[in-house]
Formats: structure tokens, sequence, C-alpha cells
């Protein structure tokens, strides 16, 4: 049991009670993803995370790789920010700075942190 529990705080984004009071307060959105993802890059470590709107035309994938590049940076992970019917938000995506995969707890992470961004959009 223990084992259970430690791996479930382990899965918990660094402040998550802190973003959940700024959800349910109502904090501008881009304040609250720019705080999800800066837990998210805190919690990995080398690592920069953004979130992408289907609708955003001024960050195209292309672009932002492209950039990303620029800067010596390689895609890490992207991850669907679904809401709870399945409707498509956008992704977060997340670089970093040498090529590798997310492990098992930062995909936890991830995933977290794609579900804390759907609350507060």
């Amino acid at each position: 049991m223990f084992r259970r529990e430690s791996k479930i705080i382990q899965t918990v984004l660094a402040g998550e009670g802190h973003l959940l009071d700024l959800i349910s307060k109502g904090a501008p959105l881009p304040q609250v993803l720019d705080k999800v993802c800066t837990a998210l890059d805190l919690q990995v470590g080398n690592v920069v995370s953004l979130v992408q709107f289907l609708d955003d035309e001024e960050h195209t994938l292309h672009t932002i790789a492209q950039s990303a590049a620029e800067f010596g940076l390689t895609a890490f992970s992207c991850s669907a920010i679904l809401s709870p019917n399945g409707e498509f938000f956008g992704t977060i995506e997340t670089y970093c700075c040498v090529p590798r995969k997310p492990t098992a707890s930062e995909n936890q992470l991830i995933k977290r942190a794609a579900h804390l961004a759907a609350l507060a959009i």
C-alpha cells in the first residue's frame, strides 16, 4: 500500500494545489497555462513547455519546431489537451536540451499538466 501511495504522490505536479486554486478563482487563462507549463518544466528539468491551441495561426507546429531547433532544443513530448467529453482543445508541447524520451513518471506528469490545462480551459 505504501508503494502505491508513494507512486501517486510522485505523479502530482509541483504546486498543483496552487494551480487548482487559480483555476477555481477564474485567474486569466494565459497566467494559469504559463504556471502549468512552468511547474512541468521545473519538475521534469531541462525542458521548456508551451500550450498550442488548434486555432493558433500565429504559432504553427512547424514554426515552433523550427525555432526550437535554432536554440538546440528537440521535441520531447506532445500531449493532447482534451475536455472531459473528448473535445480537442490543443496540445501541451515540451522540448528538451538533449534528445531523449520521457520516463514513465515524466509521462504521468505531462498527462497531469494536460489535465490541469483542460480544467483551466
